[in-house]
């Protein structure tokens, strides 16, 4: 019944918001014959009325990415998201395991390797808290993107810190409103979740753009103690003088709290698992609180007299700090008393040049960061750890002849934990005609452990006993073929080997040792293949992505990584009531072959070996989805798993059951 009341609701929630968003779309249409200047909107000349140009892409690390390697606003719009690994699931290799619950931590893989190998920028500096070397997605807001940057191929490494299985870059869009801009957008499912982001922008003087939004996201959870709440604020101010010359600033901040009920409880009979009035929870009374801001300031020339250079310099300030709280202040508690504070505090600077020689594309970096970070009882402050200093150096050059042939060589140096390390690689792509080509690529880079990975004082798992830095040797080659932006076909091989992966095993106890530890395993192995397709015929649209990641001399039913997996889907996707209306409706789809299962410690943040063994199997799920662009507003309803498909992807943390998801973003001018 719960579930028709939020059909029905949801129903009436879109009906009024279409009918509304399509006679203003209507209604903003002059006829031919009435071109007649509207005198309400005449506006005397000044110097507000004619901005500055601005230097495009402030913040990119790659400015020479394929049109497909890049989400902008075009394709982020006709995405259903949520947050970031949502808009990266039609990208091939990416793969996220999830826990089932809003604000619950997504595990984003690439070709089968962990987040903890994945680098998430922004403008092109880091997230990654350097004690997990993870960062929470949940609460990052994803309304002032102006474009993502997917670097998943053997240049990956090149960008940021321990990213040799994928750099992912957000660029923020670089707004000029010379009357005020507003967007406000609006989410809601099944279990009291909704979200709300509210944004406004407006240029102050000529040159002068300030930007500020705020988001907040709630939900009540499907099983017990799986609340969450967040709060974020976050504002921008970019200065264009003459001369091509930019002076800019942002800071954010959130503040979150979620439920961790440790997912259901090995007692619970498996018919009931899935039950959310019949299931146990592991856990009642523990969650966590985590704090976030992070401030940058910089400055960017690209002077007319020298147009294809561009010099940026930004300098940066992060402090995260997660309280984890396990406490006896429920009526049914689990007779465990455990508090722990883990704080990182980061800043440092980055000074970044890209220039264009004629057919040539250089990109050097330089970035040197002072690090304090660990853990500690209620109260434990990341100012009193010794603090350490890392820095890097990175070049690219990108040699491109003719349209459709490319070589590039690059190489970064690293120097971290008492550890000197240079990565180097290349890439080439050779166009065999203007619709189809061949590419390839190999590289050598490292992973440093991460300082969680050395920290002795957990009680949970034991520390690795040296810093040595994983090696990561890549191969790919594939085939790619284009046919203007309708048609994309592309597929690639590719061969990994890592030296000493850290592993996380579970360990004897006797003595009093911790349950788990990270350790070596002596040479690990990846290949496999991945690959996409985007086809327009016509009215009709059809998109996939697909997987295959294996390591030999080890079943697909002994990895912990699924073998196969995948997402597409096929829609209707045109123009309708003579312009007005933009319809994108179909079903979509995603699957993953069976894996070991594993689970997934809420204290330490981290993979764990289950303790009750169990093989994940095969599961796959479809969605119904719808949406639409009318005017200046976008509305996205989706029927989520519409099979009620019951299956998990942790142990044992049920993923979602059947719902209806309704949003809308708009967009208000003046």
């Amino acid at each position: 019944m719960r579930k028709a009341r939020a059909s029905g609701s949801a129903l009436l929630l879109i009906l009024p918001p279409l009918l509304l968003c399509f006679s203003v779309a209507v209604s903003q249409v002059a006829a031919p014959d009435s071109a007649r200047p509207d005198s309400a909107r005449r506006i005397r000349p000044d110097s507000l009325s004619k901005p500055l140009a601005s230097i495009p892409f402030l913040g990119s690390v790659d400015r020479s990415i394929a049109r497909d390697r890049v989400i902008d606003d075009s394709v982020r719009h006709f995405t259903p998201y949520e947050t970031l690994p949502d808009l990266l699931r039609p990208h091939p290799g990416f793969f996220t395991f999830d826990l089932g619950s809003p604000g619950s931590f997504q595990a984003l893989t690439h070709q089968g390797l962990g987040y903890r190998a994945i680098a998430i920028m922004s403008g092109g500096i880091l997230l990654n808290d350097p004690y997990t070397g993870t960062v929470d997605l949940n609460p990052y807001p994803l309304e002032e993107i102006g474009r993502v940057e997917v670097i998943d191929d053997t240049r990956s490494f090149l960008y940021g810190l321990n990213g040799p299985a994928g750099s992912i870059n957000i660029v923020d869009a670089s707004r000029r409103a010379v009357h005020p801009y507003s967007h406000i957008r609006y989410s809601e499912e099944g279990y009291e979740y909704s979200l709300v982001d509210g944004m406004i922008s407006e240029d102050i003087i000529r040159g002068l753009n300030v930007t500020a939004g705020a988001q907040h996201t709630t939900s009540g959870g499907r099983f017990e103690n799986s609340d969450f709440d967040s709060w974020s604020g976050r504002f921008k101010v970019r200065y264009d003088l003459p001369a091509g010359v930019s002076i800019f600033g942002s800071g954010s901040y959130y503040q979150t709290r979620l439920d961790l009920n440790g997912g259901i409880d090995s007692t619970t009979q498996p018919e009931f698992r899935f039950d959310r009035f019949q299931a146990t929870v592991r856990n009642t009374d523990s969650y966590e609180k985590r704090t976030r801001h992070d401030i940058r300031a910089g400055l960017a020339v690209n002077t007319p007299s020298d147009s294809d250079a561009i010099h940026q310099i930004t300098f940066f300030y992060s402090n995260n700090l997660r309280e984890y709280r396990d406490e006896e202040n429920r009526p049914s508690s689990n007779g465990v008393f455990y508090q722990r504070n883990q704080e990182s505090r980061w800043y440092g600077a980055l000074a970044a040049e890209h220039r264009k020689l004629g057919s040539s594309l250089i990109d050097l970096c330089a970035e040197i960061q002072s690090i304090g970070a660990g853990t500690g009882p209620p109260g434990f402050d990341a100012g009193s750890v010794s603090r350490t200093t890392r820095y890097d150096l990175y070049g690219n050059y990108s040699f491109s002849p003719r349209e459709g042939l490319r070589a590039a060589l690059y190489g970064r140096f690293d120097h971290y934990q008492n550890q000197e390390h240079f990565s180097f690689g290349g890439d080439a792509l050779i166009g065999l005609d203007e619709r189809f080509g061949i590419f390839g690529g190999v590289s050598q880079s490292y992973r440093f452990p991460t300082l969680q990975e050395l920290d002795a004082s957990s009680l949970l798992i034991e520390s690795l006993t040296d810093a040595t830095a994983e090696r990561h040797r890549l191969m790919e080659a594939g085939i790619r073929s284009t046919l203007d932006q309708g048609y994309l076909l592309e597929a690639r091989a590719f061969h990994r080997t890592i030296d000493d992966p850290i592993v996380l095993v579970a360990q004897s106890t006797s003595g009093g040792s911790p349950r788990y530890a990270f350790s070596r395993a002596g040479s690990l192995t990846l290949r496999g293949f991945d690959g996409r397709v985007s086809l327009r015929l016509g009215s009709f649209s059809i998109e996939g992505a697909a997987q295959y990641v294996g390591s030999p001399g080890i079943d697909a039913i002994d990895s912990d990584f699924p073998s196969w997996s995948g997402s597409g889907g096929v829609y209707f996707w045109d123009f309708l009531a003579g312009g007005h209306l933009n319809l994108k409706l179909g079903v979509r789809g995603s699957f993953f072959s069976s894996f070991r299962g594993r689970g997934y410690s809420e204290q330490e943040e981290v993979d764990i070996p289950a303790t009750d063994p169990m093989t994940i199997d095969a599961a796959g799920t479809a969605d119904l989805v719808l949406i639409a662009r009318l005017g200046n507003a976008y509305v996205h309803f989706l029927w989520e798993n519409l099979s009620d498909r019951q299956y998990v992807m942790r142990i044992f943390y049920p993923m979602p059951d059947r719902s209806i998801h309704f949003g809308i973003s708009w967009d208000f001018l003046d």
